[in-house]
């Protein structure tokens, strides 16, 4: 991903913070409807709430300029337990 691709969907995400619940709910009724297996996946990791999605997907926002900490970040969503950490660390 090049640098203004980067800027475009950081700033896209910023535009959805006040609406994060919506949009997060959103988000997951669209995985569900179109991509079940992977609803399921995510919803076993980090339940229903849409609010601990959208914080998930900020981390992963907030980090693709450096790839080195979006890998930490992704690895972190892969251990059990990891989805709480990453939550707390950046709510």
């Amino acid at each position: 991903m090049d640098d203004r691709c980067i800027s475009l969907v950081q700033e896209s995400y910023r535009k959805l913070i006040p609406i994060s619940e919506r949009a997060g709910s959103l988000f997951l009724t669209r995985l569900r409807d179109r991509h079940p297996v992977t609803y399921s996946k995510v919803t076993r990791t980090l339940g229903s709430d849409a609010g601990h999605v959208v914080s998930l997907l900020g981390a992963i926002v907030e980090n693709l300029r450096e790839p080195h900490r979006l890998a930490s970040v992704l690895y972190e969503f892969s251990r059990p337990h990891g989805v709480e950490y990453l939550l707390n660390a950046h709510n």
